[in-house]
């Protein structure tokens, strides 16, 4: 008798685990989850080098970017290399200050 009171209380305790882990591995897979949606929209908002597809960001409102990894001046709204800024940017040009519309 005694026998099967304690494997009953043992059976209930290890059920009480296997249900404590699995919150916890429902809840660890729900960040990654929710992690990866975040990482996918923020680089949807990047800008890929033209010189080596890098992923770079706008600072501010600013469409000229420089990309760290080849060293290359770039525009964000053209993806063409910016050699001379007062060239590229202007009248007749691309704006150099744009709002983008996923934050406003």
């Amino acid at each position: 008798m005694w026998q099967a009171i304690k494997s009953r209380s043992y059976k209930s305790e290890q059920c009480k685990i296997d249900r404590e882990k699995l919150r916890v591995k429902v809840e660890v897979n729900d960040v990654v989850r929710n992690m990866q949606k975040e990482l996918k929209l923020a680089l949807s908002r990047a800008h890929p080098c033209p010189g080596c597809r890098q992923p770079n960001f706008k600072v501010g409102n600013n469409n000229h970017i420089f990309c760290e990894t080849c060293r290359v001046h770039y525009c964000a709204l053209c993806h063409t290399v910016v050699r001379k800024s007062k060239e590229h940017y202007g009248p007749r040009g691309c704006k150099q200050h744009t709002v983008d519309p996923d934050f406003v």
